[in-house]
């Protein structure tokens, strides 16, 4: 055991007097006001509720793949754990499994989902895709839609006619419930890991917009990058960080950039993920990213089941430090992984 003189003879100093810490507001097209008056907004810095600094936590539960009647323990056992918002992604998959047929019942009943969220006093942010990945077949994508020959996560005009239809069903689900008329629904997120042009995505956000879907924050991905700059303001990019993935196919352990997630680091883009998609790249943020709120969608401690007796504690743990690391570059939001609560 070390004596006080022994720990302070290795305390660190980090000197940040250099780094600008200006809040800078105006410029993000984020914000919105419920009936009794409360605002949830950004800045450069954070996100805002009733005009104070709002530093949530939220944590992701995939609805459809849980039992309905399971839903509110669940939901209130994240509560207690310290979450402020439950993500979801809607898998377009599970509800129009054969083209033109709607299932919206049982566990995949989005309105009720949300409804048992907002009781056990969460607000939700709603993954809209139409493509989510979440390790579903098609990345959600119906099979008929792919059948089709379309060029889909593009603004080809038979998929936008499709994904219209996928947006209006949410919106109608969702109907009530938006932050704007009393609901919890706070956010939306467009696409998912898109690595094309940004048009497309301002094309997705506009078509949920049109829908209905009217929040205080829309949000995409900010991983990968995209082919062109995304217009200032227009979605928060929302990053991740995991210790150890699957996708490395690899059983060495922490292979690769994982254990950048631990460092402290001005970076937001974790080079880690997904890899076998994007395969190994340079990690560096896109311009104008400063400009943004440090804000994390995917904070992840692990990935595969190993029979540990102590398995979610260790996972815990780690979505812990990692949280640790991106808390010091100015982080406002977490996620802690879909693997350790969905």
């Amino acid at each position: 055991m070390m004596d006080e003189n022994q720990c302070n003879s290795h305390a660190l100093t980090l000197d940040v007097s250099a780094v600008d810490r200006m809040a800078r507001s105006g410029h993000l097209k984020a914000g919105g006001i419920n009936p009794v008056g409360l605002e949830i907004g950004a800045n450069s810095l954070f996100l805002t509720l009733g005009g104070k600094p709002w530093c949530p936590v939220m944590g992701e539960f995939h609805y459809s793949r849980y039992p309905e009647s399971e839903w509110r323990d669940e939901l209130l056992k994240m509560k207690a754990g310290g979450i402020d918002i439950v993500s979801t992604y809607v898998f377009w998959i599970h509800h129009e499994e054969v083209e033109g047929e709607w299932d919206w019942s049982g566990r995949r009943n989005l309105r009720a989902f949300v409804q048992v969220a907002q009781e056990a006093g969460l607000k939700v942010a709603v993954r809209l895709g139409p493509w989510c990945h979440g390790e579903v077949r098609n990345g959600g994508h119906p099979d008929w839609l792919l059948q089709k020959g379309w060029i889909v996560r593009s603004d080809d005009p038979r998929y936008l006619d499709k994904v219209r239809l996928l947006y209006g069903q949410i919106a109608a689900q969702l109907k009530g419930l938006l932050w704007k008329d009393g609901g919890p629904v706070a956010a939306v997120q467009i696409e998912n890991e898109y690595d094309g042009l940004a048009q497309h995505l301002l094309t997705l956000k506009a078509m949920a917009c049109d829908a209905g879907l009217d929040v205080p924050l829309y949000t995409r991905t900010g991983w990968p990058a995209l082919k062109d700059a995304m217009p200032m303001g227009e979605l928060l990019p929302l990053y991740g960080s995991y210790a150890e993935g699957f996708w490395d196919r690899e059983l060495t352990s922490m292979p690769g950039n994982y254990w950048a997630g631990f460092h402290f680091s001005l970076l937001r883009t974790d080079t880690a993920i997904a890899t076998d998609v994007f395969g190994g790249r340079k990690a560096q943020d896109e311009p104008g990213t400063e400009m943004y709120p440090f804000l994390t969608c995917e904070i992840g401690g692990g990935m595969l089941d190993f029979g540990l007796a102590t398995e979610t504690e260790v996972r815990a743990q780690l979505c812990q430090r990692l949280r640790t690391a991106r808390l010091s570059q100015g982080f406002s939001q977490a996620t802690l992984a879909e693997m350790v609560f969905a």
